[in-house]
């Protein structure tokens, strides 16, 4: 092994600097392995306790939010169904608490804390919440003991109205005779002051405050006293008589006297309801402090969240320094190597391939042979060889230039029998669709008479511009040598458009398509007339085959500039935005999308554009994909100056010809793949 050899010093240079990248990669591994370690506690045990706090918090506005709900319930099983609610809460929040009391990320004196106080609020919001039960379950056995006195309270207003009723009828206790006047006032007065007490007793739910509740039982006392005094002044009554009265009084004494009388109920429901409104206001205190404290834990493990993150962050910021530096050194030794094989390597061999290149050009030049490496060595060989290297490679370009002499020529015979047979079947399927379309018709005899003459018109019309194609035909060779020449001429646009649609309304017709116009007035242009006719027939032709059914072909022109703007707008499936500038070039086809089914030969639009540059005009696409296209050409406009070289506008030799008639009479162009 020679050290002079320049490949035994790359050698060496590349396994110093692999063995200085290697040793820089472990040590960033073995540092990422400790990263990793670190963001895998974060990720798999802070976050998580993180997440714990996070439910401990919620669960505790949830249960703060149900206390509320306790003391507005009517009904026992509401009382029971909040409280299955506030137990399962509760297990659900013990359950995280536990988890967090298992974790290491409370170990410090400030976690421990924060949990030791959670759990103290914890336990004062459930006591809270224990008391609020036994209070409301109190009040709702109260508010039913409460509610079968206002009951009974009702019952015996009616059974006193019944009895009074009874008395007061002279048909049913006295016979015919009247009823003695004195016991009448008698039992008027017992059944008003029997009245007022019920009515006392009735109107209590409305009762809340104490003073008022006292006022009304002193007063259903005295009232009940004076209906005692008027049933002892009913003697003249019958018996039976008697007797209901004194019983209806006495129910009446046992619902407004003694500790369970209305008033005594009543006056528990209100002491009841009173202690639970201090006990919720307790628990909105209380709930307030859980919260916080669950807050402030939360608070904690964010807060060592965030310095863990933080330590990890800065030592992976430390670690991507050290690549970087190593990075930098392997930049700087890659890059010495580089400046070495420059100087060493890529001159020497800069001069060794100019000095070759001078020798086979046939100028003297000496081939550099200094030193005692590879190349030099090659240089000595290459001197051997040069001469016949450069004369074999004068035989070869002379060879080669003959070659693409014939080749070019066979490629332009080739073109020009590949464009002819294109044209012709492209140009020539619409009119002999029209009339196989029309004698079709005619030959069913179906037609009606008044159509047999329009049907024969557009034959003959078809027939004859097929005769016009053919003409045409034996023009485009011209076109191919660059000598095509237009005749312009004032010509009514929006006419010329109206009496080519009969040549697309076969192919309408069959898909339910309509054309709809929108021209200015006076729209007439300077053109030929065949290139025109050609041009919009190729677009209708296009729009007409690229549409959806049903759809509207909206044909419109607008002045620009000295020009008549003519566009032809389809709702059809439109053309990509990679494709638009690509589908007039001559032969193109866009077979990723809909070419399968629609067929064509590609020069539809390369025909349009090249006869409209022919006017001096420019072709513009716009289209959305799924949506349509819209095709602009311009032709001057009829009372426009006209230029002396856009007389003659024939394309240069060399050029892609722009199609003549051979294309004007085509089947349904494939716009989105040129044609």
């Amino acid at each position: 092994m020679r050290w002079s050899l320049i490949s035994v010093r790359f050698v060496a240079a590349i396994a110093l600097l692999g063995l200085v990248a290697c040793g820089g990669l472990l040590a960033a591994l073995l540092a990422f392995q400790d990263l990793r370690a670190g963001f895998d506690e974060l990720r798999g045990r802070t976050l998580q306790e993180l997440i714990d706090s996070g439910r401990v918090a919620q669960y505790s506005q949830g249960i703060a939010s149900t206390a509320p709900q306790l003391g507005a319930v009517e009904t026992d099983i509401a009382r029971r169904t909040i409280n299955h609610e506030i137990a399962d809460q509760l297990r659900l929040l013990d359950d995280y608490l536990a988890s967090l009391a298992a974790g290491a990320a409370l170990d410090g004196t400030d976690g421990s804390e924060a949990l030791r106080r959670l759990e103290e609020e914890r336990t004062a919001l459930v006591e809270n919440l224990a008391a609020i039960d036994q209070t409301v379950g109190e009040r709702l056995a109260v508010e039913t003991r409460f509610k079968r006195h206002l009951a009974e309270a009702r019952a015996l207003i009616d059974r006193a109205s019944a009895l009074h009723s009874t008395v007061i009828d002279p048909t049913l206790l006295f016979g015919p005779d009247p009823a003695p006047p004195e016991l009448l006032g008698a039992v008027n007065l017992w059944k008003e002051m029997l009245d007022g007490v019920l009515t006392e007793a009735i109107t209590l739910p409305g009762v809340e405050n104490a003073a008022l509740l006292r006022r009304n039982e002193r007063r259903a006392a005295d009232l009940y006293g004076q209906a005692r005094n008027a049933v002892a002044a009913v003697d003249a009554a019958p018996p039976e008589v008697r007797d209901a009265m004194r019983d209806l009084l006495g129910a009446a004494g046992a619902l407004i006297q003694g500790p369970d009388s209305i008033f005594g109920v009543k006056a528990r429901l209100s002491a009841l309801r009173q202690t639970e409104q201090g006990l919720l206001t307790r628990n909105k205190i209380l709930a307030n402090r859980f919260v916080g404290a669950s807050r402030a834990l939360s608070a904690y493990l964010q807060t060592r969240t965030a310095d863990m993150s933080a330590r990890y962050s800065r030592a992976a910021q430390d670690n991507s320094l050290m690549l970087i530096g190593l990075a930098l050194g392997v930049i700087g030794g890659v890059a010495g190597i580089w400046l070495y094989a420059r100087r060493r390597i890529l001159n020497r061999l800069t001069r060794l391939r100019g000095a070759l290149e001078a020798q086979r050009g046939g100028r003297a030049a000496d081939i550099p042979t200094d030193g005692a490496d590879e190349i030099s060595e090659i240089a000595a060989a290459a001197r051997h060889f040069v001469e016949a290297v450069v004369e074999r490679e004068q035989r070869l370009r002379l060879a080669k230039e003959e070659a693409e002499r014939l080749a070019e020529e066979a490629e332009a015979a080739n073109r020009a029998k590949s464009i002819f047979l294109a044209n012709m079947s492209h140009e020539l399927r619409t009119p002999l669709n029209a009339i196989i379309g029309f004698s079709d018709l005619l030959s069913e005899g179906a037609t009606p008479a008044n159509k047999v003459s329009e049907y024969a018109g557009d034959i003959n019309g078809s027939g004859r511009h097929l005769l016009l194609l053919i003409n045409d035909l034996l023009d485009y060779t011209k076109i191919e040598a660059g000598q095509r020449e237009l005749a312009p001429a004032p010509l009514d646009a929006r006419q010329a458009i109206e009496d080519l649609e009969r040549l697309v309304q076969v192919q309408m017709s069959e898909r339910g398509l309509s054309i709809a116009y929108d021209f200015p007035k006076d729209a007439r242009v300077r053109a030929d007339p065949t290139a025109f006719r050609q041009v919009i027939l190729n677009l209708l032709s296009n729009a007409a085959k690229f549409s959806y059914e049903g759809q509207v072909i909206r044909v419109s022109a607008a002045r620009e500039n000295g020009r008549l703007a003519i566009s032809v707008a389809d709702r059809g499936i439109g053309i990509a935005p990679e494709e638009i500038e690509r589908v007039m070039q001559p032969f193109h086809q866009e077979t990723a999308s809909y070419t399968k089914h629609v067929g064509g030969t590609g020069l539809g639009l390369a025909i349009v554009d090249s006869l409209v540059r022919l006017h001096g005009g420019e072709t513009r696409i716009d289209s959305v994909k799924n949506e349509g296209a819209t095709v602009t050409v311009s032709f001057p406009l009829a009372d426009a100056p006209v230029s002396p070289d856009a007389e003659v506008a024939a394309p240069e030799p060399g050029e892609e010809p722009a199609g003549s008639a051979a294309a004007s009479a085509a089947a349904p162009r494939r716009r989105a793949a040129g044609g």
